[in-house]
């Protein structure tokens, strides 16, 4: 493991590494409540894949007191925080949690060493490029280059009336119906399950079908449209994702 872990909320605060990480090959599960009343309307009100737990140690050199008042900011509860690490193989990886502990006896020594225990809801690593690909071609193949599946954000932009979305290696489809001029895009979130005309507007209702996953290796997109016209694309961004480490 590398020296430095990096915990970013909203600001960002390194922390100098010591001892060994705990608990990250071993996610744990929780119920799932599912709301189906129709297509597309399965609500979850916990993480559909489990949860990870995470413990390491770290320890605060230098103004310790300044450093302790910027970890318990840092790990203030009441939302997700960003946790940054790289592997023994130099994996740049990240993955959202929420800190539920950091035991941080009180000494006036110029070293501190700090307990963190944290849950992330998402039990994959992600790694800390983002992956994008664009084309106007009918199929294009990108690739997760984790060993976990990932959840692309694909944009379609306009001008179009109509767009089927295919993943050829998983079989999965969708469906947009919706007049998009040209300039003007819709793009679908498939992890947060959102359908969002030019980024804010909620289009939900103008797909039908899967919220389409990348599986590891190569996975071949096929785009067909009607309406189209100079500049109608298919935009795919992703971080590959990693069961472990």
């Amino acid at each position: 493991m590398d020296d430095l872990i990096l915990i970013n909320n909203g600001d960002s605060y390194s922390f100098q590494y010591i001892g060994n990480l705990e608990g990250f090959e071993f996610p744990s599960t929780r119920p799932v409540i599912e709301d189906i009343s129709g297509p597309q309307s399965s609500i979850y009100i916990t993480s559909k894949f489990g949860r990870r737990r995470l413990s390491f140690q770290a320890v605060l050199m230098g103004d310790v007191m300044a450093k302790r008042r910027t970890l318990l900011l840092v790990g203030r509860q009441g939302n997700l925080k960003t946790l940054k690490f790289t592997t023994c193989d130099n994996l740049q990886l990240q993955t959202d949690v929420e800190i539920e502990k950091i035991l941080m006896p009180y000494n006036m020594d110029r070293r501190t060493i700090v307990l963190i225990e944290a849950v992330a809801p998402d039990w994959r690593f992600y790694s800390q490029a983002l992956k994008s690909n664009e084309s106007t071609a009918a199929e294009q193949t990108v690739t997760n280059a984790g060993n976990e599946t990932t959840d692309p954000v694909i944009r379609i932009n306009g001008p179009f009336t109509s767009a089927t979305i295919t993943n050829l290696t998983t079989g999965e489809s969708f469906v947009i119906t919706h007049t998009v001029t040209a300039g003007h895009y819709i793009e679908i979130d498939t992890k947060n399950r959102t359908v969002k005309y030019d980024g804010d507007t909620s289009v939900f209702t103008s797909l039908a079908g899967e919220f389409i996953s990348m599986v590891p290796s190569a996975n071949v997109f096929r785009f067909v449209r009607t309406g189209g016209g100079v500049g109608t694309s298919l935009r795919i961004t992703w971080r590959d994702a990693f069961l472990g480490i």
